[in-house]
């Protein structure tokens, strides 16, 4: 289970979210909050679906072993397709100046 605390520390902090506004989102105190990041406590499916919701992230992502998130999946083929359009803007600027010619 350490590896879906680790997810969820980093989503966290990735997020920008202090521990303090993830126990008032849980509805716990920020002792509580911590004590779940140092894997004291065992989350249940409820409380792992919560953090799903708080983070905007399907549930999977939080108990999926696999070290890429989606998230991070989704980045890398925006990434690609971005690359691609530029190379098409840049192809067609070319044509449309060899046509001025």
């Amino acid at each position: 289970m350490k590896y879906v605390i680790d997810k969820i520390r980093n989503i966290r902090q990735r997020k920008g979210y202090f521990q303090e506004y993830m126990s008032f989102e849980l509805g716990i105190s920020q002792t509580a909050y911590s004590r779940i990041e140092l894997g004291k406590v065992k989350l249940d499916l409820i409380q792992l679906q919560r953090i799903s919701e708080i983070f905007e992230v399907p549930l999977y992502e939080l108990i999926s072993q696999n070290e890429q998130t989606v998230s991070t999946c989704v980045d890398q083929k925006i990434d690609s397709l971005e690359e691609k359009i530029d190379r098409i803007i840049h192809l067609l600027q070319f044509m449309a100046n060899d046509r001025g010619r």
